[in-house]
């Protein structure tokens, strides 16, 4: 339980904290990540089988690309659309061939409809998000998700970033539908930075202004469907995996548009398994070790005013 706790805790950061820890600015915000493991053994039993199936993961390459469009309406609103595609491709033995095809090539592909508000309460700026998502495989539509939250920022400064929310799920891998969360990030001097936000919790090195080192941990998670053969499991399966990653990240901002960023360590899986095709419910948890991982992303930001300058603005006026 306490872990589903923690994903959606991260799902909250995720959203929220980068809004002022890194706002994100207007017009197009583009992305793309490579990530791959060192091989990983796992294990899973299948109750209604009485069977157990463990193997190896051999390849486990990922590669996401996303882009995204972010309009200001007016002072206090920005509205957006995004769309992303996944590539999982996971090399897996030990699975009987009357049990599941996995080892196959994996395609998701997400649109996102976004929605951000700024206002004051009580002097102090608050952030509200939406987001609705609509995914879908290979096979087609899939699901439909989304979430809601807000972060209070009590103090806001050059020096201190400190705020406080909620997050609301709704048609999630995720048990809780309301996550209480907070954010701080506190820069010591130009070159020490504390920074416990998404998407990298850490204490920073910035010996000069285009290169920034971090030593820290992180949440990802990734997920795809599947047509399992079995007559046991449902007609489609959703399988996630949720991460724990610690280790070093380096970003090297090249021009005012783009960075580069390299981050390397080891991860543990919290949790994974099969759920149910909208993610509610868990048909099989399977057991992963800890491993090596690389990433590597290139992210392009336009040299415009972030959300959060817009922000400011519109709670201002």
């Amino acid at each position: 339980m306490a872990k589903h706790i923690l994903l959606s805790i991260i799902a909250a950061f995720a959203l929220c904290a980068c809004s002022y820890a890194q706002p994100i600015p207007l017009g197009w915000n583009v992305n793309a990540e490579v990530f791959s493991a060192a091989p990983q053994h796992y294990h899973m039993n299948i109750k209604e089988q009485d069977q157990s199936v463990s193997g190896y993961i051999h390849e486990n390459v990922r590669t996401r690309l996303g882009a995204g469009y972010l309009y200001k309406v007016g002072r206090p609103l920005n509205i957006g659309l995004s769309g992303r595609y996944e590539y999982n491709n996971e090399q897996v033995s030990g699975v009987p061939s009357e049990l599941m095809m996995w080892n196959e090539e994996h395609h998701t592909f997400k649109a996102n409809a976004n929605i951000v508000l700024y206002a004051l309460l009580f002097k102090k700026p608050i952030i509200t998000f939406g987001n609705v998502s609509a995914e879908a495989s290979t096979w087609g539509m899939e699901r439909v998700s989304g979430m809601a939250a807000s972060v209070w920022m009590l103090k806001l400064s050059k020096e201190t970033q400190f705020g406080v929310g909620g997050l609301v799920l709704f048609n999630t891998t995720s048990q809780w539908p309301f996550i209480p969360f907070a954010l701080y990030r506190h820069v010591y001097n130009p070159r020490w930075t504390l920074n416990f936000n998404y998407p990298f919790f850490s204490m920073q090195y910035t010996p000069r202004k285009e290169h920034t080192i971090a030593a820290g941990f992180t949440f990802d998670s990734y997920g795809y469907w599947l047509h399992p053969i079995s007559e046991d499991f449902p007609e489609t399966v959703y399988y996630r995996r949720s991460l724990l990653r610690t280790g070093l990240n380096y970003d090297w901002r090249m021009t005012k548009c783009f960075t580069l960023t390299l981050q390397s360590g080891w991860e543990y899986t919290m949790n994974g398994g099969f759920f149910t095709a909208n993610g509610k419910e868990q048909l099989y948890k399977m057991k992963h070790p800890n491993g090596l991982y690389a990433q590597l992303g290139l992210r392009f930001r336009p040299n415009r005013p972030s959300m959060k300058s817009a922000g400011e603005e519109g709670g201002k006026k």
